[in-house]
């Protein structure tokens, strides 16, 4: 195993800090490959090659002794009784032989962390490209197969999918790895649940072929989210999905579900079997529901649709009551009549007849749900920039 020269400037950098002496870091062929004396960076030490052979500390008297040495000591870096690396410190013997030890531990505790850094951000990148597979219609079955397989996950499974999304509009990026250890605290016990990270939030796809006692585990993710973050997720839950094939669909309908509740309600857990209207809304193309507003309230200005929509809203929360209705706003009766008979007259549906009605409430949603998504893409657009 071959240690990356950028993480031996790492390493290099963070044990002069401690020992304040020159430090070397040598690949297994004996050459320099990181430094904090620049200028010995690609030279060949035959001290160090000999650690290596020897599995020994190697001690360097004199600038002469070996080719390309200067005095100091070099010391095998050991990864699983193996040695990966040479670790040099420059100076008098007797005076870096005691940092032996303590550069050495050092060295093997900061090589075993930025491997398993790697190892987790690889893992993270493989799972993330397994998800993104997934939940296409159509899947690579060889791609799959062999992400499947280097991350040890059985796909005859059957899974649910759950979509986190971020409020609109996003003010800020909640750290990732928060997100991934809140994740990984939550659903990382099991192997078969898969999770990644995403700009707007992140997608799970979880394993459910020991029944549905996971879903608790979603309102604690939420609290740790809020408490960890202070941003408030929405979560979308989509129906359970019996095989690979089928998980595009739970992840099609948690995606949905995520997006309308987060247009609802902007918080908690919304499930796809219970979305009602919002499986209308969020099932019709983006065209069509533009055209359908265009057409009821297309002649209206902004400020106009919100007037209309105030006074239909009070007329529908108080069940058709004009004086009640009147009351919630603050205005007169007449004031309220003449603002839903203007919109009738300007849209031609009248809110008081129940054929019309549904069909202006159906466009004020719509209507919504348009501006909705234009603000979400907005955010998307600049969260990805």
């Amino acid at each position: 195993m071959e240690i990356d020269p950028a993480i031996a400037t790492t390493i290099v950098s963070s044990l002069k800090d401690v020992t304040q002496h020159e430090i070397n870091f040598f690949n297994t062929d004996g050459v320099i490959i990181a430094s904090t004396d620049t200028s010995r960076i690609g030279t060949t030490h035959a001290g160090a090659r000999e650690a290596i052979i020897t599995k020994q500390t190697n001690v360097v008297h004199s600038n002469h002794e070996y080719e390309g040495a200067r005095k100091g000591i070099n010391m095998p870096v050991l990864f699983n009784d193996s040695v990966v690396a040479v670790v040099g410190v420059t100076g008098n013997p007797n005076e870096v032989k005691p940092l032996g030890g303590t550069v050495k531990k050092m060295t093997e505790i900061l090589i075993r962390e930025n491997l398993e850094q790697n190892f987790n951000f690889n893992r993270a990148m493989l799972m993330q490209n397994l998800i993104n597979t997934l939940i296409l219609p159509r899947h690579d079955v060889g791609f799959t197969a062999y992400l499947s397989s280097a991350l040890n996950v059985d796909l005859d499974l059957p899974r649910q999918a759950v979509v986190g999304r971020m409020p609109y509009p996003l003010k800020r990026i909640p750290p990732r790895d928060k997100v991934q250890k809140i994740l990984d605290s939550n659903f990382g016990d099991d192997t078969n649940n898969l999770f990644c990270i995403t700009a707007q939030g992140f997608t799970l796809l979880v394993n459910i072929s020991d029944g549905q006692h996971w879903k608790p585990r979603l309102s604690q993710c939420l609290n740790e989210l809020k408490a960890e973050t202070g941003i408030q997720f929405t979560l979308g839950i989509g129906l359970p999905a019996s095989d690979v094939d089928q998980y595009h669909l739970s992840y099609q309908q948690a995606h949905q579900t995520a997006e309308w509740h987060t247009f609802t309600t902007g918080k908690g857990i919304g499930d796809y079997k219970d979305l009602r209207i919002g499986l209308i809304v969020t099932s019709t193309p983006i065209n069509l529901i533009r055209r359908f507003t265009n057409a009821l309230l297309g002649s209206l200005s902004e400020s106009e649709i919100k007037e209309f929509r105030e006074a239909f809203d009070a007329y529908t929360a108080y069940n058709g009551s004009i004086t009640r209705a009147a009351q919630s706003l603050y205005i007169h009766k007449n004031t309220l009549q003449n603002r839903l008979n203007k919109l009738a007259e300007r849209t031609g549906y009248n809110p008081r007849d129940l054929n019309d009605y549904t069909t202006l409430s159906m466009a004020f949603i719509m209507n919504d749900y348009l501006n909705f998504i234009s603000e979400k893409s907005n955010n998307d657009a600049a969260t990805d920039d």
